[in-house]
Formats: structure tokens, sequence, C-alpha cells
């Protein structure tokens, strides 16, 4: 594979993976040894994704709060958190936005020798100044399939080639078998997603469906651990038995590969489109989070507001879908359930923008958001 898919990503080398959570997973793993007393700090406000990838690799999820108003990673609680065993941090960026605070907690992470990890999933294409999303960590996670429909896709970046060098040895056996699975599971991603968003079903959901009893088939026959492709994600909890490594072959396939290619040649149009509609927005409702120098993609939109429940319902009367924000729909581990996630899980809800980009209904929507945000 070239070496970088898209412009928007940075670092000397790139390793591509078939989701953004087995991005974190593997930059995980090429970071330290498994080891059960490991510490890997995260802002609490993550989706259940995140917290699996840390336990597979065999470390110990450790929760930092966010600040409420930007999203930012709480550094001051950061800092008191810290011990000898934290081997990485994970620092995120928050629909389709930037964290702004990222130059200060790479001065923490370089004085105590301790690895950041920059999760670009929600922002491929972000900038703030004249960086972009990736800018900062010594590792960087994209995701393509997060602001855009693909099949899955994922990316590690690095600058530093051990780093790189230790990925491919970590994930470089293939088999056809797990080529097959891993391409069954990142179009069923892609249907969910797309249903998700639109309340529809793509066009490949068919070829999925009629894949499942054939694929039920060659698993049996052929002994294949479905584990080898997909670990346990989504699975693990508190009480699921610790903090244990697996292997996981995690690299992209040919089929995602050729789809993701197609698809980034049309995101710099898509990427314009979006900005239009969130910049006509944000000149009526002021944006939610994100600083005035900030050049969000404009996926989203997040909406404060003051009954979620009651917003939901409006928006389903008047066509409009609106999605919650993780945690509000997983489980919470101990610790992570802030009073300020708890905030943001309660009192946020997102607008996922690609449904306008035709601006027919942008009337439509952009009373609904001056109606009902807080």
């Amino acid at each position: 594979m070239p070496l970088s898919l898209s412009k928007d990503l940075t670092g000397d080398f790139a390793f591509y993976t078939t989701f953004a959570r087995t991005a974190l997973y593997g930059a995980l793993r090429a970071c330290f040894s498994p080891a059960r007393d490991y510490e890997v700090m995260l802002p609490a406000f993550t989706c259940t994704a995140v917290i699996d990838a840390i336990v597979q690799a065999g470390a110990k999820p450790i929760f930092v709060d966010v600040m409420s108003d930007t999203l930012n990673m709480n550094l001051q609680e950061l800092e008191t958190k810290l011990t000898p065993k934290t081997r990485a941090v994970i620092s995120h960026h928050y629909y389709g936005g930037l964290s702004t605070n990222l130059d200060q907690l790479n001065r923490i992470c370089s004085q105590r020798g301790i690895v950041h990890i920059e999760d670009c999933a929600h922002s491929l294409g972000a900038r703030w100044g004249n960086k972009i999303a990736g800018s900062w960590g010594q590792l960087s996670v994209y995701s393509f399939s997060k602001t855009m429909m693909n099949p899955g896709g994922g990316c590690i970046t690095t600058n530093d080639p051990k780093i790189f060098e230790t990925l491919q040895d970590l994930f470089r056996e293939k088999e056809f078998k797990a080529e097959v699975f891993k391409n069954q599971q990142a179009f069923k991603h892609m249907g969910d997603r797309y249903r998700e968003i639109t309340g529809q079903n793509h066009s490949t959901s068919w070829l999925v469906l009629v894949s499942r009893l054939p694929l039920s088939l060659l698993r049996r026959v052929s002994h294949f651990e479905v584990e080898k492709v997909n670990g346990r994600f989504y699975q693990i909890d508190e009480l699921s038995g610790g903090y244990y490594p697996i292997e996981m072959d995690i690299s992209m396939t040919k089929l995602q590969w050729k789809y993701i290619q197609r698809t980034l040649e049309r995101m710099d149009d898509l990427i314009r489109r979006r900005k239009e509609l969130y910049a006509k927005l944000t000149a009526r409702i002021p944006a939610t989070f994100f600083d005035k120098e900030m050049d969000p993609t404009g996926n989203y939109f997040p909406l404060q507001v003051k009954d979620k429940g009651s917003v939901i319902q409006a928006g389903r009367q008047r066509g409009i879908r609106l999605l919650e924000t993780w945690p509000a729909f997983q489980n919470s581990w101990q610790g992570q359930k802030t009073n300020n996630v708890s905030y943001m899980a309660n009192k946020i809800v997102l607008i996922h923008l690609d449904e306008f980009l035709n601006l027919k209904e942008y009337d439509k929507l952009a009373r609904f958001v001056e109606e009902y945000r807080n």
C-alpha cells in the first residue's frame, strides 16, 4: 500500500487497519509489551471501543475528567493521577473539532517519558491554526468511517521508525480466511452506520445478510476463531476478567483499501459542503465547544439542550434525526461517569450534517436548532 491514503494524515509512516478501534489497539501494542499493571490515561468522556482497545492491549484504563465548555481533558487532574505505571495518555478530538490544550499535554508526557496517542477518529481533516488533527501525538489514530461512509478502515501514523517496525512485526501475518471475515465485518459496520444516520439500509446490506450463512459454515469447517479479526470489542466490562492481551489480525483488507481510496477522492468536496452548511448554522447559532480559530470538518453539529428526550422526540416528528452521545447508551466503568460526563450524556445531541448537504431542508434544520438549543 502507498504511504498515505490522504493528505490529511500526519507522520512519516502509516499503518492501515480494519477499524479505528483496532488501530488504537495496534498503537498500544506497539508502545509496550502487554503487562497487567500498565496504566493508560484517557478522557472519561469516551466510547466503549476505546476502553476495549486498552484492555485488550493488556493495560488498565484510568479516566480523567473533561472540561464541559471545551471538551479538553482536565490536565490538572491528569497530573494528579499519573503514576510510575502510566505508559500512555490518549487524547481525543470530538465531533469534527480539535482539543486545544495538546501542547501542554505534550510537555507533561515528555517530562515523564509517557507516550501521547492522539485519537483523531472524529476529526480527519480538521485544523486549528496551521496544524491539522494528528500533529501532536507520537502516534495518531484515524478512522475512515466516522467522518465518511466506508466499510470500516483505520490508520496509525507515527514519525518513529522503530514504532512502525514494531507494528509491522506484530501484524505482518495475513490469512485468506481472515480477509473474508474482516470484509464481512467491515461492510456490516458500514451498513449499521448508514442505518444509524439515515434510518435506511445501505445498498450493500443485502450482501452482508446473504453472506452470513456461508461464512458461518466456513467458520465451523475451518475452525476459524473470530477473535483473530474482531477481538472482544463491545463485550468487555469490569466483570469480564480483568486486563488481558489478545492477538488480532488488524491489517486493512485489499477490498477495504480500494473502496476507501475511491471515497477519499471525494473527501475535499464533501468537507467543503459540510463546512458551508456548518458556517450557515453557526452564523445564526453560536457553535458549541469549538474555538473561533478552529476549522472543524463539520460532520457533526453538537447541540446542548435542556430536555434531551423531548428534543429527540420533536426532531423525530419533524424528520430530523438526532444522535445521542456516548456514554448515554453505553455502560460506564468505575470512575468514568463524572458530573461533566453525565451532563454531556444527558444534555447533548448530535446532528449529522450529511443528511442536509443539499440545503433543501436547511431552513427547517436552522429553525429547529434555534428553537431547541439550550
